[in-house]
């Protein structure tokens, strides 16, 4: 295995979990989760009836993880990130069906059926809301942009730039995104520090929102970067850690827009300390669009700990779930990157 293995794989590991730990207590407040479970969620288990994952089985991941998994499988292809890699993966996500029917939100769901050649029917005089696409989905599918640029977040905010551009073509979606691009980057170097990592998230807030702003359009819309800084005010003036998330949750938000999530997974990074588990179970349950949020913060810290830091169980359950095997597809991903 090369340099990269450990971290590209946690950072595989990391995600995929949180996705499926946080499908558990998606669209929940933190007080109806504490009332439905009896406190936080710090296991996996199946999902319950009103949610989106109900028919999940334990351990399966949504549309979170598994757009991210087709995008690297075709980064595995070719080597790199391209218009078409994502379009690609996009339309490979489409065909089984699987995840498309259940998971697929309307931003991405009307990018996709475009692609296929059968775009959404309007209406004469309809207005088409742009703002409607600054979403997690554009963050929650881009930290394998970071990982196949380890210690260059610049390159990494180049390909999230690509990434967006199918389905979250403005400037607040790319802001989103390219932080969460930027400190996978540079969690994924050996010597990284929590500073480090929050830094070039906020470095990478601050230039998607300007590439964006150039390659796309610039929308209304809360700014990130400053939502991320509020995010980690909140947290250095809270004075516990349930405090600390629940003001992050009802202050900064957690719901579906990337303004929202995007800061309160670095908030919650932040909060814990940078340590794997306890940010990664923050993420599960500081509520509403917990598997976004969580398979954000699994990502970086996934990415900066390595593989071996999750419990032993976690690869073989995620595996077996979702008929994956993340320790090829790791090895696939750094060969194809890496070794050429």
């Amino acid at each position: 295995m090369g340099i990269y293995y450990d971290k590209i794989l946690g950072s595989f590991i990391g995600a995929a979990a949180g996705d499926a730990l946080g499908a558990i207590t998606e669209t929940y407040s933190i007080d109806k989760i504490n009332e439905v479970y009896g406190g936080p969620i710090r296991e996996f288990r199946k999902p319950p009836m009103d949610n989106n994952a109900q028919t999940n089985e334990c351990g399966q991941v949504t549309d979170d993880f598994s757009i991210a998994y087709y995008f690297l499988k075709e980064i595995a292809k070719e080597g790199r990130i391209t218009k078409k890699v994502v379009e690609d993966a996009l339309i490979e996500w489409y065909q089984p069906g699987v995840y498309y029917n259940k998971f697929a939100g309307p931003t991405t769901r009307a990018s996709i059926e475009t692609l296929m050649g059968n775009p959404p029917k309007l209406m004469p005089g309809t207005v088409v809301l742009h703002t409607n696409r600054a979403t997690n989905g554009a963050s929650m599918k881009v930290f394998p942009c970071g990982v196949i640029h380890p210690g260059d977040p610049d390159g990494a905010i180049d390909d999230a730039v690509i990434s967006c551009m199918p389905t979250h073509d403005n400037d607040i979606a790319i802001s989103g995104a390219a932080a969460v691009a930027a400190a996978v980057s540079v969690a994924m170097t050996e010597n990284a520090t929590l500073r480090d990592i929050i830094q070039a998230g906020l470095y990478g807030a601050e230039e998607g929102e300007k590439r964006g702003a150039k390659a796309s359009r610039c929308i209304a819309g809360a700014n990130v970067l400053r939502r991320m800084n509020l995010a980690i005010e909140l947290v250095m003036r809270a004075r516990t850690k349930e405090q600390g998330l629940r003001d992050l949750s009802e202050v900064v938000g957690s719901g579906l827009q990337i303004s929202e999530a995007v800061p309160t997974a670095f908030g919650v990074l932040l909060l814990y300390g940078g340590d794997p588990m306890e940010s990664l179970f923050g993420g599960v349950n500081v509520g509403n669009d917990t598997d976004s949020i969580a398979t954000v913060v699994g990502a970086i810290t996934g990415a900066w700990y390595g593989w071996k830091v999750y419990p032993e169980h976690y690869l073989p359950l995620l595996d077996k779930a979702n008929q994956f095997d993340l320790a090829q597809l790791a090895h696939d991903v750094e060969n194809a990157v890496f070794c050429q």
